[in-house]
């Protein structure tokens, strides 16, 4: 994805988005991948509407005065991190997705 994180960086500098992202791609553009990739892609959109977004930390952009309002990730979870992460960082504002590809 050219320029990803330029684009990410457009949307940091707004003022009420606290963290950034992008969709997620296959390495090879299999239809079982591309099939489950669309799928994850629609799962993040959806939750965005929600109050507990649910972000995965492959490729984030976050402010960082609010990443350490919220004391970063949780280590002491052993799976899903970057999902309670993004719940708790959506507390202090907008989480934008870039559809740059």
């Amino acid at each position: 994805m050219p320029n990803t994180i330029e684009e990410i960086l457009k949307l940091l500098r707004k003022k009420k988005v606290v963290l950034a992202t992008c969709p997620i791609l296959p390495l090879e553009y299999k239809i079982k991948n591309n099939l489950l990739f669309w799928f994850y892609n629609q799962f993040l959109v959806t939750t965005l509407k929600t109050k507990k977004p649910q972000v995965t930390g492959m490729i984030i952009g976050v402010k960082r005065e609010n990443f350490f309002k919220i004391g970063g990730f949780d280590e002491r979870k052993q799976i899903m991190e970057d999902f309670d992460f993004s719940e708790r960082i959506a507390k202090f504002g907008k989480i934008a997705i870039t559809y740059m590809f």
